[in-house]
Parts: structure tokens; C-alpha cells; sequence
């Protein structure tokens, strides 16, 4: 998203709807994201690559409340 990063898109979603459940996805390292990359705390961060089965996996546990781990194999 050139003009627009995923934290700044996720503020501007749950200010309308604070209910929304939404995972993070990036090939970065979770501890390598940087200086304006900082996602809120608690925020669910799945980590490429993944496989289709582990996708699903990760986003059946954020609908259902739970968090994926931050280290996905």
C-alpha cells in the first residue's frame, strides 16, 4: 500500500468499527519492523511465508479471539 501503511489502515478501520479483528501480515521480522512500523500491543502478526493451511490456522484463531503466534514456522 504505497500511501497508506497497515497500522495507519487499521486505526482509521476500528475507529468505526472497534470490533474488528485483524491480523497483521509481513515478511519483516517482528522485532526488525522500524521506526514508524510499530504495531499496537496485542496486535496479531503472522509471518510469511506461510502455507495455506497455516494461513487459515492463524486467521481461524484471530476470529476466534485467540492470538497466532508472533514466530510462525
Amino acid at each position: 500500500m504505497p500511501k497508506l501503511g497497515g497500522p495507519e489502515l487499521v486505526r482509521r478501520l476500528t475507529a468505526r468499527r472497534p470490533d474488528l479483528k485483524i491480523p497483521y501480515m509481513s515478511g519483516y521480522a517482528a522485532d526488525a519492523l522500524g521506526t514508524g512500523r510499530e504495531l499496537e500491543p496485542g496486535a496479531n502478526l503472522l509471518q510469511k511465508p506461510l502455507t495455506p493451511d497455516r494461513l487459515a490456522w492463524c486467521v481461524r484463531r484471530v476470529i476466534d479471539g485467540l492470538s497466532p503466534s508472533t514466530r510462525i514456522h
